[in-house]
């Protein structure tokens, strides 16, 4: 039987966690909904508690103390708690859409070698405008189900595997994947997860014609904090959770242009930034087995990772 745990880490959503909860329970295959309080003090723990009175599968975890320990820990937090087969994320200001899991359950029933299936999600911006986050393409099929090149074409493509909302796993994906949402980042720790995810698992495509979930986006989300620096962080934990030594040519070319892009993005005009994106490349693609081992041990050094 398909049952879904579903986890959302809630800090200071007074305002959306009611909306997002019951998106989540809308659903006969969402066995339990965990929400993790991450030291809220805006009264969304209150909230919270008056719905899990009214409803059974609600389950409030709370890390020890009351602390705040950030989105990373709260959702490892869920995901130790977990009991169903299949795991999926909701963030507190997002939710679900009716057909969330229809999709899903047909993959994974029809596929049982599947671990991971995504789906198209959507961006609500705050002046009401949607438009589409995510992939709409099959993207096994885009490798001929060559489930050894999937990683590599995600990468080498750039692609977008699905926003937290829209990406279902089952639970066995976490007992092989080691530190689950790394801590040290408090930007950027889905990316880095869903990498070291699909080196192991290829992701099934689920429903990609239409959206089964909603980002808004605010002045309050993270994604507006991303900067160089948490760009090359993301890129020196990569490395650090793979290892040094078990990075492939493929991840090693990927790092350099994340960094040149890092780099290169805040320059203007556009001619400079380009030639800097393209100069960076060609510079340290040739030494790139000697570049990213300096780069990784500087990146441990200066970020104090």
């Amino acid at each position: 039987m398909f049952k879904v745990s579903v986890i959302i880490p809630v800090y200071n959503r007074a305002k959306l966690i009611k909306e997002a909860v019951e998106s989540a329970l809308n659903f006969e295959q969402v066995g339990e909904v965990l929400i993790v309080d991450d030291g809220s003090t805006d009264g969304s723990l209150e909230i919270c508690k008056e719905i899990s009175q009214q409803e059974k599968r609600v389950k409030i975890f709370r890390h020890p103390n009351g602390n705040n320990k950030g989105v990373s820990a709260s959702r490892n937090l869920g995901i130790k708690n977990a009991r169903f087969e299949y795991i999926s994320f909701l963030d507190s200001d997002d939710f679900y859409h009716k057909n969330r899991f229809e999709l899903d359950e047909k993959v994974f029933e029809e596929n049982p070698e599947a671990s991971v299936v995504y789906s198209l999600s959507q961006i609500q911006f705050e002046n009401g405008n949607t438009e589409s986050f995510g992939t709409n393409k099959n993207l096994l099929r885009e490798v001929n189900n060559n489930r050894n090149e999937f990683y590599r074409y995600v990468l080498e493509k750039e692609i977008m595997l699905g926003h937290i909302s829209s990406v279902t796993f089952k639970k066995t994906v976490f007992y092989k994947i080691p530190k689950w949402f790394d801590t040290r980042l408090s930007l950027h720790e889905d990316t880095e997860f869903w990498n070291r995810v699909a080196r192991k698992y290829p992701f099934y495509s689920g429903q990609l014609s239409i959206s089964v979930s909603t980002y808004t986006h605010h002045t309050g989300n993270t994604i507006s904090k991303r900067s160089k620096d948490s760009e090359i962080k993301l890129l020196v934990v990569f490395i650090d959770n793979v290892g040094i030594h078990h990075l492939w040519d493929f991840e090693k070319n990927y790092i350099i242009y994340h960094l040149a892009r890092a780099i290169s993005n805040p320059i203007r005009p556009h001619w400079i930034r380009k030639t800097i994106l393209h100069g960076v490349q060609i510079v340290l693609i040739p030494v790139k087995n000697v570049f990213t081992r300096y780069f990784y041990h500087w990146g441990m050094r200066h970020l104090k990772l």
